[in-house]
C-alpha cells in the first residue's frame, strides 16, 4: 500500500487545503506498511495572528529525516518545538523551511513567530 500516494489522492479529491508539506531526506521507495519504512508526514498548519503559527506534523510511517514546508511570506521567522522543547527544531525559519527528525509514529507541533 503507498500511503503517500493515497494522502496526496485524498488532498486532490476532498479538494482539502495542502498549506505545509513534507520532503523527505530519502526518497519515498513507496511500500511498507503503517509505521514501517519511510516517513509519512502529514503536516497542518493553524495560523493563530499574522505573526504566530503553529505546525503540526504527524509521522504515519518510520523513522526519518527530512524539510518542512509551510508558507510563510515575507520576514523573518523563528520556529520552536512546542512539546518537547527540542533544540534541534529552534532556530530561524530559511524561506519557510525548517529541517525535522521524527520518529516511528512520531509527532511534533512548531511554533512560528515572525521576529
Amino acid at each position: 500500500m503507498n500511503v503517500t500516494h493515497w494522502v496526496g489522492q485524498l488532498i486532490r479529491l476532498a479538494g482539502l487545503n495542502r498549506d505545509g508539506y513534507w520532503t523527505g531526506a530519502i526518497p519515498d521507495t513507496g511500500g511498507g506498511n503503517l509505521g514501517t519504512g519511510g516517513p509519512i508526514v502529514e503536516v497542518v498548519v493553524r495560523q493563530r495572528s499574522p505573526t504566530e503559527e503553529f505546525v503540526f506534523c504527524l509521522n504515519q510511517g518510520g523513522a526519518g529525516d527530512g524539510w518542512v514546508t509551510v508558507p510563510v511570506g515575507n520576514g523573518s521567522w523563528k520556529a520552536e518545538g512546542v512539546v518537547t522543547g527540542d533544540a534541534t527544531t529552534q532556530g530561524q525559519v530559511g524561506g519557510g523551511s525548517w529541517a525535522l527528525h521524527l520518529a516511528a509514529w512520531g509527532y511534533r507541533v512548531i511554533r512560528l513567530v515572525r521576529d
